[in-house]
């Protein structure tokens, strides 16, 4: 896999979430959701084969330890920040 194919992934998700935004029913939110999912699922296991082969096996899980922190992180945050706001910011 060469960062061509995750660049491509990170730009159809980018893509794609900008689109969920704008969506006028149910059924183009949930289809553009589905290709968020498909393209979050290509770029992943691309990102961590191309850190692998870059960083060379010592440093590999240390890169990794690095780079998966905030894919961990990031989803317990999300809805903790996402409650907070709604509750306290209006619309």
């Amino acid at each position: 896999m060469s960062p061509l194919v995750w660049r491509t992934a990170n730009i159809i998700f980018t893509m794609t979430s900008l689109a969920c935004a704008p969506s006028r029913n149910i059924q183009s939110l949930i289809a553009f959701c589905v290709m968020q999912g498909f393209t979050a699922g290509l770029s992943m296991p691309t990102m961590q084969t191309i850190l692998i082969s870059s960083a060379g096996k010592a440093q590999a899980t240390q890169a990794m330890t690095v780079v998966g922190l905030p894919a961990v992180i990031v989803p317990v945050l999300g809805p903790l920040l996402g409650g907070f706001l709604l509750d306290k910011v209006r619309w």
